[in-house]
């Protein structure tokens, strides 16, 4: 059995097991991502930084700081195809994109340590979040540019083409 798992983690990807690296080093330390802890990605063709990268049981968590000029379908669409591509051996794959880094760190941080409410769809927190961030529950969900990637069953993400928008656009990758 550990003769498998030894197989199984030698096969994985470099980035894959530089991700999984940054996932334990930040659950280790149990503190908030630090700008420094970031590392920036240029591999896909598109510039990001990776603020985290969760990994469990071939279940995979990213969150990406990326510039607001590539929230095109396009860019996006290339980010997101070459991310699934360096993490193929991910059952389950969610990429979580902002321009805005507040926010960002907001759903990491809920990411990392979610809300004790037991059922927080319930509760729109959202006029109070966006009016001060350093008390908000989640991230604010209009004034900056949002991305959402989900692999599992389906292959697709969804993106605002305007940062004052609550629309997204549903861009299918794969059936």
């Amino acid at each position: 059995m550990i003769k498998l798992e030894i197989q199984k983690i030698l096969s994985f990807s470099f980035t894959t097991l530089l991700l999984m690296f940054m996932s334990i080093f930040v659950n280790a330390q149990n503190k908030s991502i630090e700008e420094k802890e970031w590392q920036e990605f240029n591999d896909c063709g598109v510039p990001v930084n990776i603020v985290l990268s969760s990994i469990n049981n071939k279940v995979g968590d990213i969150f990406l700081l990326l510039d607001s000029r590539y929230f095109t379908e396009k860019s996006l669409t290339k980010l997101f195809k070459c991310f699934s591509k360096k993490n193929s051996e991910m059952a389950s794959l969610k990429i979580t994109t902002f321009s805005d880094i507040t926010n960002l760190k907001l759903a990491v941080r809920n990411h990392l340590k979610p809300l004790p409410d037991e059922n927080p769809s319930d509760y729109d927190s959202s006029e109070e979040d966006c009016k001060d961030l350093a008390k908000a529950l989640k991230p604010c969900p209009i004034g900056y540019y949002r991305a959402f990637y989900n692999r599992f069953k389906r292959e697709y993400f969804i993106y605002s083409r305007k940062p004052t928008s609550r629309r997204f656009l549903v861009v299918n990758l794969k059936n």
